[in-house]
């Protein structure tokens, strides 16, 4: 074989490998966090935020592509950050410390939180319901924002790493030892779940009636909402450190050491790998859409999915159009007569609205009542559902 021929051949086998392992769908930007990334949070396809050790964050505001310093007026280590829309957000760290923002991160105002714990994890449901957890079993629950923060009662003592909110009184809360806590009642009392497992469960999510959390050596723990619990295999050796599902569908992200993603198209029940190009420990995962997603690294890099859709759920409503985008008031949804039904969830999944499907091509909503800012559209057909982004002027 020639010279030629055998860099030909070479070129080509790279290509089918970088393809088929989904490096090249995905595009690197550099965050401008120092070193330690903790966390990463979007609350659409263009508006992020990344935080990590001695008080860092920084934000952008077109897709990851510039990204700038925010004030955070500590130099505590940030181990969550949380934002329930463009403007108000919350992040949680190193000694018991909480913030609060109301206009997207410029200015922060510290909560008291009563403990000197440290804080891994934050949630809200809404403006006004959250849960915190950290370090020797500590559960704050607050019902005003943050304003005040009450211990919620819990006497397990270790550490917790995870927490997640379906609605104003149930949740869930993960943690070390496989340790996973259910509450139905607002976390007035809290149910063990057995696991059947030892190790850490580092991040949970929800989807289709199922909680599930990633762990070490690439297992995905499965709980239906009876409390049956199934491990599965993602389909790697590798620690996963993050995993996350798309509002109302069955399509997901898990990522973990050494650049392993991976998707599910079926509520986590089997796993495609979509590995990112980085030796890199992976330690964040959001997807808005099933087209519109994002990665972090330790070291500060964020990584957006640039690849297409990862499912066939994106194509069932692909000739519907809606218009105007951004709305003021109403919206006009053409070419929905195969649609079975339209509902719109906020970025963190609150069902905000259902809108009326009626057969006709042409369906007219009224969106006069939605608060200004982004939502997920929710357009499901016979074959599946198609989420797009809206913004409310």
């Amino acid at each position: 074989m020639t010279h030629k021929a055998t860099t030909s051949l070479l070129l080509t086998i790279l290509l089918l490998f970088f393809h088929s392992n989904g490096f090249s769908q995905w595009q690197t930007y550099q965050s401008g966090i120092p070193d330690d990334l903790k966390t990463m949070h979007f609350t659409d396809c263009s508006t992020g935020w990344v935080a990590g050790k001695r008080g860092y964050m920084r934000k952008t505001t077109d897709s990851g592509v510039n990204w700038t310093t925010l004030n955070t007026g500590t130099t505590k280590t940030i181990n969550k950050v949380f934002f329930i829309d463009a403007a108000t957000g919350w992040f949680v760290g190193k000694d018991g410390i909480i913030k609060k923002t109301t206009d997207g991160g410029t200015n922060w105002t510290t909560q008291t939180s009563g403990t000197s714990h440290e804080l891994n994890a934050v949630y809200f449901v809404d403006s006004n319901t959250g849960f915190v957890v950290g370090d020797d079993g500590i559960v704050l629950k607050t019902t005003d924002g943050g304003s005040t923060w009450a211990v919620s009662s819990y006497t397990y003592g270790e550490e917790l790493s995870a927490v997640i909110l379906l609605s104003a009184t149930t949740a869930y809360i993960s943690g070390k030892e496989g340790i996973l806590l259910k509450t139905t009642d607002g976390g007035a009392n809290w149910t063990l779940i057995n696991t059947n497992s030892e190790e850490t469960l580092e991040s949970l999510a929800y989807s289709n009636g199922f909680i599930l959390a990633c762990s070490k050596e690439g297992q995905v723990t499965r709980v239906s909402s009876s409390d049956v619990v199934t491990h599965i295999q993602s389909g790697t050796s590798k620690d996963l450190n993050a995993i996350h599902f798309i509002h109302g569908t069955q399509v997901g992200w898990v990522v973990g050491e050494e650049g392993r993603a991976y998707y599910s198209v079926n509520g986590g029940t089997s796993w495609t790998v979509k590995n990112i190009s980085t030796s890199s420990e992976l330690i964040a995962v959001q997807f808005l859409t099933t087209t519109c997603g994002y990665a972090a690294d330790e070291d500060g890099r964020v990584y957006r999915f640039s690849g297409g859709t990862v499912s066939v759920d994106e194509a069932t409503a692909e000739n519907v159009v809606l218009y105007p985008n951004p709305v003021t008031d109403r919206l006009f949804i053409q070419n929905s007569s195969n649609l079975e039904s339209i509902t719109i969830y906020s970025t963190t999944g609150q069902l905000i609205q259902t809108i009326s499907v009626s057969g006709n091509n042409l369906i007219e909503a009224d969106l006069s009542e939605l608060k200004s800012g982004t939502y997920l559209i929710h357009l499901k057909t016979a074959s599946g559902t198609s989420i797009q982004n809206i913004v409310k002027q």
